[in-house]
């Protein structure tokens, strides 16, 4: 019973501590595709480069592995848009980069993206596998690079932002209550595993620059969107100030600069 108790406690200790958020940030240099920099910033910049960052949608998914609950799909919608309104509240004020859903251009296919709607959730789907899958700094394979430019560039995108998550039932505190003789069936009932990350892909090169993850026992996804997305992106560095750029020429394709960015 004491060995059984001692996994409990030691157990809890490790979900407790891995409440705050995950961040990694790329070492080497990031490159702007949309401006040129007139002169030197007063604070170096490394992601805050990427001034200009195409949001796509947001993605949670629901894994009912061991309750019968069934999940409130009428509520799906109405989360995923609040995180995305969220973020681009928090970036485009606080942070000064120049958001712009991916969502805004669902009726210009293929016209702006020289893709059609299957190809560019094709793509998508890509870049957010390979987001959940790769290591901090891995080099990503062509077809993702290739993706992340397919999206980018006709769009004048320095970078892209994805966001993704999943709600399950917690299978560690199910097993734990196999091993401590269903002592920890309450916990089990209240308790769900809950994670939300976010990666900026570089359009110049394909890669992962940026990226924060945040797991939590709590309910995370029942918290008002903004407390989810000030601890995921407290950490992120402004932009690099619009007063001190050059917007480049225009790509084929491109779109403008959006009327609401930051000054």
């Amino acid at each position: 019973m004491k060995r059984n108790l001692s996994a409990l406690m030691i157990l809890l200790l490790s979900f407790f501590s891995a409440c705050a958020p995950k961040v990694w940030q790329t070492s080497s240099n990031v490159s702007p595709s949309s401006y040129a920099v007139l002169q030197t910033p007063a604070i170096e910049r490394s992601v805050g480069k990427l001034r200009r960052l195409v949001l796509l949608p947001v993605k949670h998914e629901m894994k009912q592995i061991l309750s019968k609950r069934e999940p409130e799909q009428k509520n799906y919608k109405v989360f995923t848009g609040a995180i995305a309104s969220s973020v681009r509240e928090l970036l485009v004020n606080t942070k000064g980069y120049d958001v712009v859903p991916m969502d805004l251009y669902e009726d210009m296919l293929p016209e702006k993206l020289y893709l059609s709607r299957e190809q560019v959730q094709t793509r998508t789907a890509l870049l957010l596998k390979w987001a959940a899958s790769s290591a901090d700094g891995e080099d990503p394979p062509r077809d993702v690079s290739n993706a992340v430019s397919a999206l980018g560039r006709p769009l004048n995108a320095d970078g892209l932002l994805i966001i993704q998550g999943y709600s399950k039932d917690n299978t560690a505190m199910a097993v734990l209550t196999i091993l401590t003789a269903s002592l920890t069936w309450p916990l089990l009932l209240a308790s769900n595993d809950f994670a939300v990350r976010a990666d900026i892909y570089e359009v110049s090169t394909g890669k992962i620059v940026w990226r924060a993850s945040w797991k939590d026992i709590d309910d995370m996804w029942a918290l008002p969107s903004d407390v989810i997305t000030r601890r995921l992106f407290g950490s992120l560095e402004p932009a690099i100030p619009k007063a001190i750029t050059k917007p480049l020429e225009d790509r084929k394709g491109a779109v403008n600069e959006s009327k609401n960015s930051p000054p």
